[in-house]
């Protein structure tokens, strides 16, 4: 039903029907909502771990690159600044995760 079918049914003896329309439509958009919030969270959480996990191998990467030989050391440096860009892709997802929840919140 498409808008000035709409109209016509509100304006006829069909106003039932343009009930059953909007509360069909309110409903997928609530549908959704629900599930770009669902999915928002979860990329979240994800991202969340992830930084957990890219914090364990840089600090391993430290702790290392103190107890070897100079030539090692700049193989974990390399190491380093991978998780370091790393971390901030993960930064920039997940800030992307917190506007689609902003975005979904009620008001």
């Amino acid at each position: 039903m498409d808008k000035k079918e709409l109209r016509k049914a509100a304006e006829g003896d069909r106003a039932e029907t343009c009930l059953e329309y909007v509360t069909v439509s309110e409903q997928s958009t609530r549908d959704a909502i629900a599930v770009r919030a669902a999915r928002a969270k979860l990329i979240e959480q994800t991202c969340l771990k992830l930084t957990d996990q890219l914090t364990v191998i840089h600090g391993q990467a430290q702790i290392l690159s103190e107890k070897l030989p100079a030539g090692l050391r700049e193989d974990l440096l390399r190491i380093r600044n991978a998780v370091k860009k790393g971390m901030e892709f993960n930064k920039r997802v997940l800030e992307a995760a917190h506007d689609c929840q902003r975005e979904v919140e009620p008001t």
